[in-house]
């Protein structure tokens, strides 16, 4: 009871403490800054100078600017964030990994960039406008209609601006490479329909990017490695990535409510980070945007921060830096109810630990690996604690209200699947009910299918199948008994079963499975794929090879289109 009632207090501290805490000096100008970053070019001081045959190498690419006019705009510490250039020039790119060139090829329409351009939008933090000013005179001039114009119709302000498909604050990152400014700093550009991104403070430094179709609203990021002097280019080794920290456990308390028992009312969530880098200034970190964030601490003290808007990215402004081996203890205060991740998380995905308190409403239940006893409470409250023995890439919880019976059958090798059947599911409110016992027999069939083959699934006593779907964890299976698969063409490819089998199957190659990073996160969809594939051909057969054909006529008819797919 006093725990409880404890940790409400202090969410009303903290919540109320964040509101009258004053910004820091630094955090109101980056704020500035920010803002600067972000005006319309035409709202800028602006320099403008000639040059001719200027050489400029950034990376892998090649910049040859022959002849014309360069803008700079957008002054943060008396140096241009932007640099626009208006003349002829060309641009070579070259792909060193075969891996990304084949990616590269699947959207672009060569494995290498060899394109002539008569205008370039620039974003720099870097020593280009030095570079630039050693070969001409700027001199302080207006910026005309006819020349601004130009710089709209080339599109590269819009897609360089921060719009919620994109995983990184573009603005945030500009401004931290900043406040650092070194030769290798950030340099971004864009011309005809090609993106060139240098961020050193990314996993991997160099994007490629493309706009697959005129008229995009998102650029596609085709070809994505590390910058040259790393020269990590050996498709073995690619997956060596150099990210800037490592979660090493997720800690801290979360009341839930909710007609569903899956808003977050409140919570106070703790990511203690291993400081991966010599030194460490800016630290990004994610929330999933359904959720607001209150307050942010570092080892109990508020911390500077920067969120825009709903993004996901939250970028960390330590108050000192960080030097490697450091550990960062970092807690959110946050509420929400329409989101996909429950918790904070980083770019580096390994698995982490996971220890959690949840208070929830009585009436309610909870269906989570490694769960203590529910504890009744005061105020007609019930507490749990969560800390399962295995790490977690993706931990997720499923609440559900009363009004759900449980229906328990024992699997082939002892282990029972609880069905959970809700009175709020039934045929009459849609076409698409799989009736139960199509519902529970493939089920049932495709767990004790793969329990044959890979034997028994970790850490899971018990199996709970829900079925308004959720994410998959052991001991939580998704099946959702609303699904229109068992009519017309899906018929002939399995019906149900494609669905009972990639659910029973990622029991074993679901949120336990931990690749070591972002590239190989296909295995953990196509692993279950294919071992569900193993179980439509064992019980339908026919249905299994009418799969794989349909899935290599896609990737032929794609490889006829592109020339060539990347492995993924």
């Amino acid at each position: 009871m006093r725990k409880s009632a404890g940790f409400i207090v202090i969410l009303i501290l903290v919540f109320l403490g964040g509101m009258v805490q004053a910004k820091s000096d630094f955090l109101k100008q980056f704020e500035s800054d920010y803002s600067i970053i972000g005006k319309d070019v035409l709202k800028t001081d602006t320099e403008v100078g000639s040059v001719s045959n200027f050489v400029y190498e950034k990376d892998v690419a090649t910049f040859t600017f022959e002849s014309g006019t360069f803008y700079l705009l957008s002054y943060v510490n008396d140096r241009p964030t932007i640099a626009v250039f208006i003349g002829q020039g060309r641009v070579h790119i070259g792909i060193p990994s075969v891996l990304e060139q084949r990616a590269f090829m699947a959207v672009a329409p060569d494995s290498v960039v060899n394109e002539t351009f008569e205008t370039c939008y620039i974003r720099i933090a870097d020593d280009f406008d030095l570079k630039l000013r050693e070969v001409t005179t700027f001199k302080k001039e207006s910026l005309g209609w006819k020349s601004y114009n130009r710089m709209k119709q080339a599109q590269g302000e819009y897609y360089f601006r921060p719009l919620i498909h994109h995983h990184y604050d573009n603005y945030f990152q500009l401004l931290r490479s900043i406040y650092e400014r070194a030769a290798d700093g950030y340099f971004w550009v864009d011309f005809n329909r090609f993106v060139f991104n240098f961020d050193p403070n990314r996993p991997e430094q160099v994007i490629v990017a493309y706009e697959y179709e005129g008229g995009d609203e998102v650029i596609t990021e085709a070809a994505i490695f590390q910058r040259q002097e790393n020269a990590v280019y050996d498709e073995h080794r690619m997956s060596e990535i150099p990210y800037e920290t490592t979660l090493l456990e997720t800690s801290g308390q979360v009341e839930v409510g909710g007609s569903l028992g899956s808003k977050i009312e409140s919570s106070a969530v703790t990511i203690s980070l291993l400081c991966n880098r010599d030194s460490l200034k800016f630290v990004s970190t994610y929330l999933d945007d359904g959720l607001p964030l209150d307050s942010l601490h570092l080892d109990g003290q508020p911390v500077d921060y920067h969120r825009r808007g709903s993004f996901a990215a939250i970028g960390v402004i330590l108050p000192e830096y960080c030097h490697l081996g450091d550990t960062l203890n970092l807690t959110f205060f946050y509420h929400g109810e329409h989101y996909l991740k429950a918790f904070p998380y980083v770019d580096n995905p390994l698995a982490s630990k996971h220890s959690l308190t949840f208070t929830q409403l009585k009436g309610y239940n909870y269906i989570l690996p490694g769960r203590t006893p529910v504890e009744e409470t005061s105020k007609g409250k019930h507490q749990f604690t969560v800390n399962p023995p295995n790490p977690y890439r993706m931990f997720e919880f499923r609440g559900y209200a009363t009004g759900l019976d449980t229906i328990p059958i024992v699997s082939d090798i002892g282990i029972t699947l609880s069905f959970l059947k809700s009175a709020m599911l039934n045929k009459r409110i849609s076409d698409c009910y799989i009736p139960q016992e199509t519902y529970q027999t493939d089920m049932l069939e495709a767990f004790n299918f793969m329990c044959s083959r890979f034997g028994p699934p970790q850490g899971a006593f018990q199996v709970f199948v829900s079925p308004h779907g959720s994410k998959t964890m052991p001991g939580l299976m998704e099946g959702p008994q609303i699904v229109c698969v068992n009519a017309g063409q899906m018929e002939a490819y399995g019906g149900f079963k494609t669905v009972a089998g990639l659910a029973a199957a990622k029991q074993w190659f679901g949120a336990l499975l931990q690749p070591a990073t972002d590239r190989e996160f296909w295995l953990a969809e196509a692993l279950p794929q294919y071992a569900s594939l193993l179980y439509l051909e064992k019980t339908l057969g026919s249905a299994f090879y009418a799969n794989l054909a349909t899935r290599k006529d896609s990737v032929m008819l794609q490889g006829r289109k592109y020339k060539q797919m990347p492995l993924a």
